[in-house]
């Protein structure tokens, strides 16, 4: 009998590895580990939201990985990424104030800041030395210059910070 066709046996491809590839699950932690980082940066440098954009690209990419890796494990990175991300965004413009490049582009000055109880605890019982009530300066008040006047620059009087002419 002759046949014009074989049939071959085949075997299925073994299955892969539950959970899917440790590859995919490595390039996710380093992707979110990356996201991590570039924020930090984005926080402690002046990079105009760059590095911000990029830490965004990267904690995507590591969901992907995740993904990749299988659903439960996309789903739970992505829950991860996505309730620690706003968490992330608060605490860091709560500490950006704090930081030398955020007390340089704010003009601001964190030790008068934190000593600033005892400015307002003055302001509360009356007037703070000889200024108003609402903590302005008033005639007679004492303080320095904090930049150069020309003509315009920051005086620091009574605690508080205020443009001067």
């Amino acid at each position: 009998m002759d046949v014009p066709f074989a049939l071959l046996a085949q075997s299925a491809p073994p299955p892969a590895a539950v959970g899917g590839s440790g590859t995919w699950l490595v390039y996710g932690v380093v992707l979110l580990a990356a996201a991590l980082a570039l924020f930090a940066l984005e926080v402690f440098l002046p990079t105009g939201g760059t590095m911000g954009l990029a830490a965004g690209a990267a904690a995507v990419a590591g969901v992907v990985c995740f993904f990749r890796v299988n659903t439960a494990v996309g789903a739970a990175g992505a829950a991860v990424v996505l309730l620690t991300a706003p968490v992330l965004v608060v605490l860091a413009l709560h500490i950006w104030p704090d930081t030398p490049i955020g007390q340089w582009l704010t003009n601001d000055n964190a030790q008068t800041r934190r000593s600033g109880d005892a400015a307002r605890a003055a302001e509360a019982a009356g007037v703070a030395g000889g200024g108003t009530a609402a903590g302005r300066p008033g005639v007679g008040d004492r303080g320095r210059s904090v930049t150069p006047l020309r003509p315009v620059g920051v005086c620091d009087l009574n605690g508080r910070r205020h443009d001067c002419y």
